[in-house]
């Protein structure tokens, strides 16, 4: 089920290129299998990750609601509603990223779980090192997204504060005061 080639007490640490620290990051892991819920835990917490695990979906959306979870690793198999609809409900009312743990022999393909809106798709035996690269893009790529964001926003912003100062321009650059009276431009066609 799991690779463990090696796991560096700091691996979780090691990218500060975010300056996020990986306490912050909550990771929610759901598996029906409590031996899997409780290796990945152990795993990251040692990579310095705070860690919820859930066994089944529906307590998985309960683990969401109570929590402020960054990323969700979710087998694909799960009792009650599996890891695809699980991904979609995710996706459709959390802002958490998903990993989705599959065995190879699983009837779902690749596209299948990526439109239904995973983030990575991780195969069963899991590969702990492997695991830790994937959360760390995965929280990268949900930071530039963040910040791109934000800079779209702010850039929307400025183009509304210049588009409303050069109209106020034009309005005061348009007025003209003749003897104490104001006037108008008014452009006239002469025929």
């Amino acid at each position: 089920m799991f690779a463990f080639d090696f796991i560096p007490e700091t691996m979780g640490r090691m990218d500060n290129s975010n300056n996020n620290s990986t306490t912050e990051t909550c990771i929610l892991i759901v598996s029906a299998q409590e031996d899997v819920r409780e290796i990945l835990q152990k795993a990251m917490t040692m990579a310095g990750y705070r860690c919820v695990i859930a066994a089944d979906g529906s307590e998985a959306l309960d683990r969401l609601s109570e929590n402020s979870i960054d990323v969700v690793i979710t087998d694909i198999k799960l009792p009650l509603m599996d890891g695809l609809e699980l991904t979609t409900q995710i996706r459709m009312r959390y802002d958490a990223s998903v990993i989705v743990m599959a065995a190879f022999t699983d009837n779902y393909t690749f596209e299948e779980i990526m439109a239904k809106g995973a983030s990575e798709l991780v195969l069963k035996p899991v590969s702990i090192p492997e695991l830790y690269m994937r959360i760390r893009r995965v929280l990268r790529e949900t930071t530039l997204l963040r910040e791109r964001n934000s800079a779209m926003q702010k850039l929307q912003e400025s183009e509304q504060h210049y588009q409303a100062t050069y109209v106020d321009w034009m309005y005061r650059s348009s007025r003209r005061i003749v003897m104490g009276e104001e006037i108008q431009n008014v452009r006239c066609v002469i025929d």
